[in-house]
C-alpha cells in the first residue's frame, strides 16, 4: 500500500514536517542513512530502493562507493522498478533541479553475525520494522546470518567513499547531542541507557562501541570507525557515534 509523502517522513521519525516543503527537504543536504546487515545483498538493495522510490515519488540514482558496491549494483539495476537508476558519474544537474534523489553505496564482507536493519536521520534512530519500510525489514530479518554490511545514503551529497582520519566522534542518545569524545585520547566513557548501558572507547584516532547491553551486538561488530562521516549505531539503545571534522566539535567529553 502507497502512503503519502507525510507519513514515509513520520517513520522517520521527523513528526513536525507538515509545515515544511519535502521537496525542499530532500534537495537539502540531509541524509536518510541505512545500515543493512544481510546474507542476500542483492534482494536486500533491490526492496530497499524499491521502496524508497515508490514512497518519495523520485528517481532515485544509485551510485556505489566501493567495488563490492559495483558488482552488487550490477545485478540490483536489473532488478529494480523504473526510476532507479546507475552509473559512475553523479548527476548534479538533476540533483539541483529536484528532478533525482543521490544514494550512496557500500558495500562490504564482514564475519557472521545476525542480521538487521537500522534506520537513521540525523541524530535520530527511526525503527523501519514498522511502517513503509516494514516487508524490507521482515525479509532481512527472516535470513538466519548475515555476511555483508550494506551502508546506504539517501539523499546524500557526497559519492565519495569515508576517508581521511577524523578527530572527534560526536555522541547522540535518543536524537539530543550528548557531547564529544576526542579519538586521539585512551578514552573510555560508560553511558546509561534505556535498556542498560554503552561503553565507547578511543584510541589512536579510532572508535568503538567496547561493551553494549543490547541483544544483537551488532553495534560492536562495526569494529573501529575512524573517518569522518562513518557512524556507530546501537538502535536498541537510541544511541549514534558519528565521527565528525574538527570544526563541529565545540564541547569535548573525557
Amino acid at each position: 500500500m502507497k502512503i503519502s509523502r507525510r507519513d514515509f517522513f513520520k517513520v522517520l521519525g521527523v513528526s513536525a514536517l507538515p509545515l515544511l516543503n519535502i521537496n525542499k527537504i530532500l534537495s537539502d543536504e540531509k541524509e536518510f542513512d541505512f545500515t543493512i546487515l544481510t546474507s542476500r545483498p542483492v534482494e536486500s538493495l533491490t526492496a530497499l530502493l524499491n521502496s524508497v522510490r515508490a514512497n518519495t515519488g523520485k528517481n532515485i540514482f544509485v551510485y556505489g562507493i566501493n567495488n563490492e558496491a559495483a558488482d552488487v549494483l550490477r545485478f540490483v539495476l536489473n532488478r529494480t522498478q523504473k526510476g532507479v537508476y546507475g552509473g559512475t558519474k553523479d548527476p548534479v544537474f538533476s540533483r539541483i533541479t529536484g528532478k533525482s534523489i543521490m544514494s550512496v553505496v557500500e558495500v562490504r564482507r564482514i564475519n557472521r553475525t545476525e542480521p538487521g536493519i537500522t534506520m537513521t536521520y540525523g541524530n535520530k534512530i527511526a525503527d523501519p520494522r514498522t511502517g513503509v519500510f516494514s516487508n524490507v525489514s521482515s525479509k532481512i530479518y527472516s535470513e538466519k546470518t548475515a555476511t555483508f554490511e550494506i551502508r546506504v545514503k539517501i539523499n546524500s551529497v557526497n559519492t565519495k567513499p569515508s576517508q581521511g582520519k577524523g578527530e572527534k566522534a560526536k555522541i547522540s542518545i535518543n536524537g539530543k547531542t550528548y557531547g564529544y569524545i576526542d579519538l586521539n585520547k585512551n578514552t573510555t566513557i560508560a553511558l546509561p541507557t534505556n535498556i542498560g548501558k554503552i561503553k565507547i572507547a578511543s584510541n589512536s584516532g579510532k572508535v568503538r562501541v567496547e561493551e553494549s547491553s543490547c541483544k544483537h551486538k551488532i553495534c560492536m561488530h562495526r569494529g573501529f570507525i575512524s573517518s569522518p562521516g562513518e557512524k556507530l549505531i546501537c538502535a536498541p539503545q537510541k544511541v549514534v557515534v558519528e565521527v565528525v571534522g574538527k570544526s563541529l566539535v565545540d564541547a569535548i567529553v573525557g
